[in-house]
């Protein structure tokens, strides 16, 4: 092997983690513009393509990534494409990472962010549909939390028993 052929190949192998470092920024880069563009099915493809090597990206990216990712789910999730499970998988990743990487996304994307693990949390944990009619296990629960304060009240009136010693 020649020095000039030699010293081309250790160039071309410093060269090539830079070079995939580019490719995976170049997908996540496409996989933004496709949701940007409602092209959510291409976006989602791009993005699961991407998903083996998510730990490549830059911190704030991989933020970016969970975000889009989740946002693509959400709004692909339907009755014949169940996604919302992952959509909130990502979602939460993209809070979590977006916590101690602030500058990750814009204000607006947080905003959205907050709005949609609102709506899938309730998927998981239930609650009032809308504020102006809440449900009647929410208002069966609000009489049962007054009778058990009322009790309670009832019972700091009454004195105490004192507990009876046993004889040693």
């Amino acid at each position: 092997m020649r020095l000039g052929s030699l010293s081309s190949l250790l160039v071309v192998l410093a060269l090539a983690p830079v070079a995939g470092c580019a490719t995976y920024q170049d997908d996540l880069t496409r996989g933004i513009k496709y949701y940007e563009g409602n092209e959510h099915e291409r976006s989602l493809a791009v993005l699961r393509s991407l998903e083996p090597d998510i730990d490549s990206l830059r911190p704030d990216d991989r933020v970016r990534y969970y975000y889009f990712r989740g946002m693509t789910d959400y709004r692909l999730a339907n009755d014949t494409f169940k996604v919302r499970p992952d959509a909130r998988h990502w979602l939460g990743l993209a809070a979590a990472g977006e916590k101690e990487t602030p500058a990750a996304l814009t204000e607006d994307q947080k905003s959205r962010l907050t709005e949609a693990l609102d709506d899938l949390n309730h998927d998981i944990y239930g609650g009032a549909d809308t504020d102006d009619a809440p449900k009647k296990d929410a208002v069966d629960g609000d009489k049962k939390a007054k009778k058990r304060k009322a009790d309670a009240d009832a019972d700091a009136d009454e004195p105490k028993k004192k507990k009876k010693k046993a004889d040693d």
